[in-house]
C-alpha cells in the first residue's frame, strides 16, 4: 500500500497493512522508539497518552506558538519541556509554519 512507510503503522484509514485504525487503542510499546506526527488537534492527546503509557518517541508538530497545545510542550514560552530530551525546529522552505521534531522520553 502506498501508506506503508515502516513495518508497524497507524493510519487514519483503514488500509492494507495497518495496525490499527485509532492508535489509541493499542500498545505504543516500553522501549520503542513511536514516530508521531498527528494533526495539531491530536497533539495534547497524543502527549498526554505517551505520558500516561510511559512511550518513547519522535514527535512531528508545526511551530505554532498560539495553538492550543503549545503550553504543553513549551510551558514558559521559551523552552521545551523537560521531557524532551532534544528539539529541532527544521526550516520552513515552502511552508507557512515550520515544525518542530521533538525526542519525547518520559523517563
Amino acid at each position: 500500500n502506498y501508506n506503508t512507510q515502516v513495518a508497524r503503522f497507524n493510519s487514519r484509514f483503514a488500509c492494507p497493512g495497518t495496525e490499527a485504525v485509532d492508535a489509541f487503542t493499542v500498545h505504543w510499546g516500553c522501549g520503542e522508539n513511536n514516530w508521531w506526527c498527528p494533526p495539531p488537534g491530536l497533539v495534547a492527546r497524543v502527549v498526554r497518552h505517551a505520558d500516561a503509557r510511559r512511550a518513547n518517541g519522535t514527535l512531528v508538530v508545526p511551530h505554532w506558538e498560539s495553538a492550543p497545545f503549545w503550553p504543553l510542550l513549551c510551558p514558559d514560552g521559551e523552552t521545551f519541556a523537560s521531557f524532551f530530551v532534544a528539539s529541532e525546529v527544521l526550516p520552513g522552505e515552502g511552508q507557512e509554519v515550520p515544525y518542530v521534531v521533538g525526542s519525547k522520553n518520559m523517563f
